[in-house]
């Protein structure tokens, strides 16, 4: 007896209702202030926390899967390293940041953290990308340059008394990242993982989108828990998941 193989139709039918849920269960969390009269934000401040930390853990198995690939673990290694320094900023804030109020130097800290991840997800995407395409520096190199002008434009543009430093260079990483996974979604769309690595692209994108639109927010005092970048982060960190475990199923 032979096993059918799933037809195209089916399985993006799978991926459409699985990108349903992911939608559904960060509108839930999104709206949670509603239902809850203390503690509001605790479904949400929690979320922004645990789901990087998910997103390593995932990382992880996928890095043991592949055991050892000079290409592939290192990469999805990158990718899991960037996530658990997410989780850490996010922690500080978490655990002493956000209860105590106070703006000292694990501010800071939790800001280089943050900026660190860029590193480690461009690191993540140039690896695959140099594997598929070959050379790829002169292409980041414009990508970078693009970017810091598009987040001292963005600045202006805000029009925000004191920006600081690390605004500038979030928007600049986030710009950066947001265009060289679009670069590598050309690259990997001709290869047999194309449609694990554009869940993956969409999810680091949604990101992105997310880290942009949460420092509009904060450089002109707006920002709170209900945020559009809140939805957007955490849809963001499952569809990579989401990702991560079709990339498994597909090697």
């Amino acid at each position: 007896m032979t096993l059918s193989t799933p037809s195209v139709s089916s399985v993006r039918l799978q991926y459409c209702l699985v990108l349903c849920v992911i939608a559904a269960i960060a509108i839930m969390i999104q709206v949670s202030p509603i239902v809850y009269d203390a503690g509001q934000y605790m479904a949400i401040r929690t979320a922004i926390m645990a789901m990087p930390l998910a997103v390593t853990a995932c990382c992880v198995l996928v890095y043991v899967r592949y055991g050892g690939s000079r290409i592939f673990s290192r990469s999805f290694l990158m990718l899991g390293i960037g996530n658990f320094v997410v989780f850490v900023g996010e922690a500080l804030y978490y655990f002493y940041l956000d209860p105590t109020g106070v703006v000292d130097v694990w501010s800071e800290v939790a800001e280089a953290l943050f900026f660190a991840s860029y590193l480690f997800f461009i690191a993540h995407i140039t690896i695959n990308v140099w594997y598929f395409s070959g050379h790829v520096w002169s292409g980041l190199l414009r990508t970078t340059t693009i970017s810091i002008l598009f987040a001292i434009g963005f600045s202006v543009w805000v029009g925000a008394d004191d920006v600081g430093l690390w605004s500038l260079a979030s928007v600049a990483g986030s710009v950066t990242l947001g265009i060289w996974v679009a670069f590598a979604f050309g690259v990997f769309r001709q290869t047999m993982l194309s449609a694990p690595w554009a869940l993956l692209a969409l999810g680091i994108l949604l990101g992105s989108v997310g880290d942009v639109v949460y420092r509009h927010a904060y450089m002109l005092g707006l920002y709170d828990f209900e945020s559009m970048s809140t939805p957007l982060w955490l849809t963001s960190n499952m569809v990579v998941i989401y990702g991560l475990y079709r990339h498994c199923r597909s090697i």
